[in-house]
């Protein structure tokens, strides 16, 4: 939500979203608005932005800051705009996940144990970062899965396949001789806190760095390679379930799989045959 702000301060050259007149703004500068965010946004950035706007201004109507008629107006004018755009980022290589384990292993332990089983969680899992951080120790007390709270405090079963059930394992051996102050399964390798959505963006880029992928990888690629590979022999429903998605075109957008791949099984399917014209 903040960021959407921090965005409409930009567009209103505004040092701060605090400095801006909220109750003041007539529809001429609601309209100025959205105009620069068109022009200066992805579409998707463009509507979550309009989307906290009008929450804004819904919640300002109802402290009786500004008048109903002005912001039933001012609605009108945000609604969201048409379009989109390729989304960002990819899917990752044999090779490249084969690098990423062999870095791991180049760090001293339990850091390397930990970089290895956060590297298959988020890659055979697709779990996002915060998933990730806030896993507990309890989360695979049932073999062959482990429970994860997602976004909207939403719980969901992963089923685990062998292999990275298996580094989950050894990960567990190791976690229970390290006498962290807390009951969650990853911490901080410096201080033994748990482990945070910065720390562990940091943790990842450390490792791509030492697979020689620090200027390709991002590591929202571990969630989007997980939906890729998983969507080539699963309907594209029950990979939104395992992702913890709430809209089956969410899912989609992390579709990665390459246009080489695509092209490939296009050049396999016939949609007509030359003697059919004649």
């Amino acid at each position: 939500m903040r960021e959407s702000f921090v965005r409409v301060a930009a567009v209103l050259d505004a040092r701060h979203y605090s400095e801006i007149p909220w109750a003041k703004l007539d529809l001429d500068a609601i309209l100025l608005i959205k105009k620069r965010l068109e022009a200066r946004y992805p579409p998707a950035t463009t509507n979550l932005t309009l989307a906290a706007v009008r929450g804004l201004l819904r919640e300002a109507a109802d402290r009786d800051l500004i008048p109903e008629d002005f912001h039933q107006k001012a609605r009108r004018k945000l609604k969201s705009v048409a379009g989109s755009r390729i989304s960002k980022g990819r899917q990752l290589s044999d090779d490249e996940i084969g690098n990423l384990l062999v870095a791991a292993q180049m760090f001293d332990e339990p850091k390397g144990t930990m970089l290895r089983t956060i590297l298959l969680l988020g890659i055979g899992l697709g779990l996002r970062r915060e998933e990730i951080c806030t896993l507990p120790l309890t989360c695979a007390a049932r073999p062959g899965e482990i429970r994860v709270v997602g976004k909207g405090n939403k719980e969901r079963v992963c089923p685990l396949d062998a292999a990275t059930e298996e580094v989950l394992k050894r990960w567990l051996a190791v976690r229970t001789g390290i006498s962290w102050p807390h009951r969650m399964l990853f911490a901080s390798p410096k201080h033994g806190n748990p482990l945070s959505k910065q720390t562990l963006w940091w943790l990842l880029r450390e490792l791509a760095a030492a697979a020689g992928l620090e200027e390709s990888f991002s590591p929202h690629d571990l969630r989007r390679t997980f939906a890729s590979r998983a969507l080539d022999q699963l309907e594209l429903r029950e990979v939104q379930v395992l992702m913890g998605h709430a809209r089956s075109e969410t899912t989609a957008r992390y579709d990665k799989r390459s246009l080489e791949s695509l092209a490939e099984k296009r050049r396999k399917v016939t949609i007509y045959r030359e003697e059919e014209t004649k």
